[in-house]
């Protein structure tokens, strides 16, 4: 009896009915009681490709071919199975071979099966052209750049952090090649606690045992292993040493294979970096093995370095970075150095307040004012810029910065600049020193070449900004320079202008200030295209850059109106962290 013919009539109406597990019990037991495989698995197969289990759903599909090998169903449900789950050349061959046996009066099946070839074949040239796509997009283009140009690319971004160097040469095989083929970018060799002997080794091997830099951070005179390791490194291409705890007396003694010719290969070194975390600073004797040009020294412990002998050796100073180097009593023999070095072109001062009214040495003849020719670029914070202003003369210099000294210092080093005595300065910056507003009016008097101007943490600013945005006078006035004359407008070339932090900062001034420049600009043009031969007028510039970050009382709805007018303008009220406190 057909028994089977219930369940599979039950079956047929729980899949309509959308119950597909109970169409799928139905189905099972209606093979079991016999009933036709081909039959009951196409309809089985249906249900299990609407359940999304399209593993199941081929197998039964090929139990259809295999029990209906001459029939069309088992192939088209193939087909339509495998370009779902993309496998297009299956789903190619089996509509093939369902066309094949459909008959030719059945034209709405071939129809289908035509339909669903062309769907296969686009499908397959998209996802030829994702491949394809995906292919360009995984490809090392970077590898068919010429070596010089990744070179180029390399050196810049190592020029930020040389550590950098072992994680470019991890990338890939490509990067790794270039990177240790270039001996160049492993010139520099930064020593600390871990596996300092290893790290000399390999550095040696890629640098092609050309060191440019070396740094010590950590006394390593109890290590062998690395005393021995630095003892085989040439010092020939070393050109600047940096030595963090690490006692320069040390290196004769530590390294005596080498001794005396490393001494003497030092006296070559352009730069040096000395970090001071305890002790005090100690060189080869009494005066220091070499005479660098650039000197780093940086003191984070009481004790300093003794100057007295220091000052007479140094004399090829051309950059100075003197932070906390100096002691109370280091007056004289600090300016005996500056006296030494009529070179320096960079000078940075910090953490410095000296006693002034010490008696100078009698061996010792210091000039009243030393000079510095050469000097562009000088940076004072948490000192005494007035006296040391007092005592310098510097008529090349072009940059100031003064930072978090006492208000009497400030304003004595304000009057000594006001009298003139800075020139050529082009970029001012009085940051966390209030003084006085009418000193540093003067100051900006004295300074037409300004291009660049900061006060910041200034409690007195608005006194500076409200002069620079006054009015000029009608006519040009001689200022007794030859082929110059001054349009009466304070900095008529300033073009950079930094006034953050400042509560008294509104928005009034800075819109008076820039109406006024745009004005002066417009005329100065004007009086140039109208008499050509005014060339000596000094031509006053609109400002280019406006930056007015932490300054709560500016108002907001001028911003719009500044933006358009100033090329860059920043106003960030308050930084993330402190709005997130303020909330």
């Amino acid at each position: 009896m057909d028994y089977w013919k219930t369940p599979f009539r039950r079956g047929i109406e729980s899949f309509q009915a959308g119950k597909y597990d109970l169409a799928i019990a139905s189905f099972s037991e209606s093979l079991k009681h016999g009933g036709d495989p081909g039959t009951i698995c196409d309809s089985r197969a249906a249900v299990y490709q609407k359940m999304g289990k399209l593993k199941e759903a081929l197998r039964d599909s090929k139990t259809v071919i295999d029990s209906q090998p001459s029939r069309w169903q088992g192939y088209a449900r193939s087909a339509r199975l495998f370009h779902h789950i993309r496998k297009f050349d299956a789903a190619s061959r089996m509509i093939d071979l369902a066309l094949e046996r459909i008959p030719s009066h059945q034209s709405a099946r071939r129809d289908e099966m035509l339909a669903l070839r062309g769907a296969v074949d686009s499908a397959r040239e998209e996802a030829t052209k994702e491949a394809a796509k995906l292919v360009s997009q995984r490809a090392c283009h970077f590898g068919k750049l010429p070596v010089e140009i990744a070179n180029t690319i390399f050196s810049f971004l190592l020029a930020d952090d040389h550590a950098y160097v072992v994680v470019l040469a991890q990338v890939c095989q490509n990067w790794r090649f270039t990177i240790l083929g270039t001996p160049a970018f492993w010139s520099i060799l930064v020593l600390t606690e871990r596996h300092p002997a290893r790290k000399i080794r390999v550095w040696k091997e890629r640098s092609k045992n050309r060191i440019r830099e070396l740094a010590l951070t950590e006394d390593f005179s109890l290590t062998p292993s690395v005393l021995e390791e630095l003892d085989k490194l040439s010092l020939n291409s070393l050109v600047t040493l940096r030595l963090d705890n690490f006692p320069i007396t040390h290196l004769p003694a530590n390294l005596p294979s080498i001794g005396g010719a490393c001494l003497q290969a030092l006296r070559g070194l352009r730069r040096a970096d000395v970090t001071l975390l305890k002790g005090r600073l100690q060189w080869h004797g009494k005066t220091p093995v070499f005479s660098p040009s650039v000197l780093n020294l940086n003191s984070r412990t009481d004790q300093k370095a003794d100057w007295t002998e220091l000052s007479n050796s140094l004399t090829d100073l051309e950059e100075g970075y003197f932070y906390g180097a100096f002691s109370q009593r280091d007056w004289h023999n600090a300016l005996w150095l500056f006296h030494r070095n009529v070179n320096l072109a960079h000078l940075e001062i910090r953490s410095w307040y000296p006693v002034t009214t010490l008696p100078p040495p009698t061996e010792r003849e210091l000039p009243p004012t030393i000079l510095f020719p050469k000097l562009t670029s000088l940076k004072i914070s948490l000192s005494l810029p007035g006296a040391l202003l007092a005592r310098l003369a510097f008529p090349s210099l072009t940059t100031l910065e003064i930072s978090g000294c006492p208000p009497p210092s400030v304003d004595h080093a304000l009057r000594h600049l006001a009298d003139g005595n800075a020139p050529k300065l082009t970029s001012l910056a009085i940051r966390n020193s209030t003084c006085d507003p009418q000193l540093m009016i003067r100051v900006l008097a004295a300074t037409p070449l300004l291009e660049t101007l900061e006060l910041s943490y200034i409690s007195t600013v608005k006194a500076v900004l409200e002069a620079l945005t006054r009015a000029p006078d009608p006519q040009p006035v001689d200022t007794g320079a030859p082929h110059e004359v001054s349009t009466g407008v304070l900095c008529p070339v300033l073009r950079h202008l930094d006034c953050s932090r400042n509560d008294a900062v509104s928005g009034g001034e800075l819109v008076r200030l820039v109406k006024m420049r745009i004005a002066e600009a417009e005329k100065c043009a004007a009086r140039e295209r109208d008499d050509p031969g005014q060339s000596g007028v000094t031509r006053v510039q609109p400002l280019q850059t406006l930056i007015a970050d932490g300054c709560p009382n500016l108002d907001s709805d001028v911003l719009p109106w500044l933006r358009e007018k100033v090329p860059s303008v920043s106003c960030v009220y308050m930084t993330k962290k402190a709005a997130a406190w303020k909330r």
